[in-house]
């Protein structure tokens, strides 16, 4: 220790060690919800606690329910109607869908390995691409910037999310 001492300081030491520890500790891909409250990436927390969600983005994607086949129409009335802990939900942003699809199998692989349902291979319904749409859709496993455009009485699939601002 004396050795120690003599090239760094205490704080860095302390520091390095702390360091140390949290790298080696196994994580998962992105934060957690936890029923409890809990937010947290390491998988020693997993254990005894229920988990809700993935946090990507300050948006909670749930694992289990919500997702649904509605009409272009209904997509509103439908996330409006979902609470989740206290948190109203919404209908993604094409840019949050968009930011996923470059991660989605990551994101799928730690829903399914969480117990959750992961994306479908499907359209799914999201704000407009751009400010003059009101909605369009996305497909996780086509090319980047692949846009479709339903038609009202179409039925896609919507996930809600739920804005946690931390």
């Amino acid at each position: 220790m004396e050795l120690l001492s003599n090239f760094v300081c205490f704080h860095q030491y302390t520091w390095w060690k702390r360091t140390r520890i949290c790298w080696f500790e196994k994580h998962f891909d992105y934060p957690v919800v936890y029923d409890d409250g809990l937010v947290s990436q390491r998988v020693t927390d997993f254990e005894g606690r229920k988990p809700l969600g993935i946090l990507f983005r300050d948006f909670v994607f749930s694992l289990q329910g919500f997702e649904k086949q509605v009409k272009t129409e209904e997509a509103k009335d439908y996330c409006r109607s979902i609470t989740f802990a206290g948190i109203g939900c919404e209908v993604p942003s094409w840019e949050l869908l968009d930011a996923i699809k470059s991660e989605w199998k990551k994101v799928n692989s730690l829903l399914s390995l969480l117990g959750g349902k992961p994306f479908q291979n499907a359209w799914y319904l999201v704000l407009g691409y751009s400010q003059d749409d009101q909605y369009s859709c996305i497909h996780f496993l086509y090319p980047d910037r692949s846009v479709y455009y339903p038609e009202l009485e179409s039925k896609i699939w919507v996930r809600p999310v739920f804005h946690l601002s931390l």
